[in-house]
């Protein structure tokens, strides 16, 4: 799900503690400004913590329920509908920037926050605009992908996930807008309900000895947990919330986000979709095994890059002159990580994979090749920071389709279905890498810099 920023930083009516904001451009981050507390910080990262856990625990049990072959079905669905919620994280981000601009000006403006005239526009009725659009698409488009994602369960899987990412539209919202008051308690118990609710209803699942159908349900039980937010004034205070911006250009402004997240969400999260779609049969125990060893390997070096992904392009753009040597340490940082990786994985890994349930069975050497996926993926992040950190934008979402591009070609080649994906995992995002390299040099010889729209006065240096 998005990844909130938060814990409980503003008075009542939405204010920073402390009085107002310094006066900047509402389209220049204030960097300096952070409003995020010690005790907001704890919060949140108490959130993500238990939120990855869960996640990777409901996987556990779907591996030990469902067995190698169900696995792969499963989290084929995953992918795909945490795919879309990586492109909802542009009407998060959208709605971050635009509110934390607002609440920057406070000094002169009305009571809520905006100038006394002129247009507004409600992030959470045009997140639900989104939604509505996005579900459509999703069963419009069906027929053409059903079968290769729910074989059996088709017209279920499609109803709960359309349904679904309507409702992580507004939920991406509602998080985005109390990232950009301040409200972190509530964006953090809005990430931990999330996880919650999909963890409880997978126990239920394993306890009721149900089959993929539940785990289909608990795939997308977060996606209601926003509901429980408004119980709380504060939620209904900020889902409420407007902002002083044309519609029209609030909207342009949040697709343009939502493809720069769709083009990260593909590779990372939507890998097994693409998997599926290259694989002329169906999806079977060596799949099951490869997708549940692509999830581990990846998750010691992606979920922290992914969590702190904003503080990472902060730390990038204070550094802009010399992005070569800033990226010299994150760089062999997760270098060093992934060689350690490797050698624990080809040495416990197959042990490992095999007590995850019936079916599940990997060698040392494709483990240890995995890791090495996740390292050329870790260092996209990195050099896609890096990019957007020197403005430029396309060339961030132009080195991960050409990385998502170069996978999906690779993967189909006639190649057996590892050796296929172990490539794709580690030369597309290679490829990748040269593309945000090439853009990010460029802009530091012959432009003039300056931050990102999207980084917030909330972000903390």
């Amino acid at each position: 799900m998005p990844t909130p920023h938060s814990a409980d930083g503003a008075t009542e009516d939405g204010d920073p503690v402390g009085g107002d904001a310094p006066v900047t451009d509402p389209g220049t981050p204030a960097i300096a400004t952070s409003t995020l507390s010690r005790h907001g910080m704890g919060a949140v990262l108490a959130a993500t913590v238990f939120a990855a856990a869960a996640g990777y625990v409901v996987m556990l049990l779907a591996g030990r329920q469902l067995g190698a072959a169900g696995y792969a079905d499963f989290t084929v669905y995953w992918a795909l509908f945490f795919t879309f919620v990586g492109i909802a994280n542009g009407l998060m981000q959208e709605s971050t920037r635009s509110v934390s601009a607002e609440e920057a000006t406070r000094a002169g403006t009305a009571p809520d926050g905006g100038p006394a005239t002129g247009r507004s526009t409600s992030p959470a009725l045009l997140a639900a605009g989104v939604g509505l659009v996005m579900a459509l698409l999703i069963v419009v488009t069906s027929p053409l992908w059903a079968s290769r994602v729910l074989q059996g369960h088709e017209v279920l899987g499609i109803g709960v996930l359309a349904v679904s990412v309507w409702t992580v539209a507004v939920q991406a919202a509602l998080w985005g807008l109390a990232a950009g008051r301040g409200r972190w308690l509530l964006y953090a118990c809005g990430m931990a309900a999330d996880a919650a609710l999909r963890l409880i209803v997978a126990v239920w699942a394993v306890a009721a000895g149900y089959g993929i159908v539940a785990f289909v349900f608990a795939t997308v039980a977060g996606a209601v947990s926003w509901l429980l937010l408004l119980t709380a004034s504060s939620g209904r205070t900020t889902l409420a919330r407007r902002v002083h911006e044309a519609p029209r250009s609030f909207l342009r402004r949040t697709l343009q986000a939502m493809a720069a997240s769709a083009a990260t969400s593909v590779l990372i999260v939507g890998f097994p979709v693409l998997l599926a779609g290259a694989e002329s049969s169906e999806l079977g125990d060596a799949a099951g095994s490869l997708l549940f060893a692509v999830t581990v390997t990846r998750a010691p070096l992606l979920v922290p890059l992914t969590s702190f992904q904003s503080a990472i392009i902060v730390y990038f753009v204070e550094r802009r002159s010399t992005l070569l040597r800033a990226l010299a340490l994150p760089l062999s940082a997760v270098a060093a990580v992934g060689a350690v990786g490797a050698v624990l994985a080809w040495w416990i890994g197959p042990p490992l994979i095999r007590l995850v349930g019936e079916g599940f069975d990997m060698a040392g050497r494709p483990l240890a090749a995995l890791v090495g996926g996740a390292v050329t993926t870790a260092a996209l992040m990195l050099t896609g920071c890096a990019t957007l950190a020197s403005d430029q934008h396309r060339a961030y979402a132009a080195g991960w389709w050409a990385a998502t591009g170069t996978a999906i070609v690779i993967l189909t080649l006639p190649w057996d279905i590892t050796t296929a994906t172990v490539t794709a995992l580690v030369v597309g995002p290679l490829v990748g890498i040269a593309v945000h390299l090439s853009a990010a040099l460029s802009a530091v010889r012959h432009a003039p810099l300056r931050a990102p729209d999207y980084i917030s006065d909330t972000l903390p240096r």
